[in-house]
């Protein structure tokens, strides 16, 4: 059973972003990165799992839903 919510990732579309982190988040970034490649049996870059990340929790944003539509 997997223990993290970002499942192994299929697509590859090419996403840029910059980000600043504060340090702790930088190294809790990394950690998940390495449970990540011991879960799915493969490296995923830090980068790739925190655009995965922010889509996750756009999309489990109920309020943000709603207030979605609005616009």
């Amino acid at each position: 059973m997997s223990l993290l919510r970002i499942k192994k990732i299929t697509d590859r579309t090419p996403v840029k972003i910059t980000l600043s982190l504060p340090p702790e988040t930088h190294s809790d970034l990394l950690k998940y990165a390495e449970i990540y490649r011991q879960e799915h049996s493969c490296t995923e870059t830090p980068q790739v799992l925190a655009v995965h990340m922010i889509t996750a929790f756009i999309q489990s944003d109920n309020g943000f839903k709603k207030a979605k539509q609005s616009l």
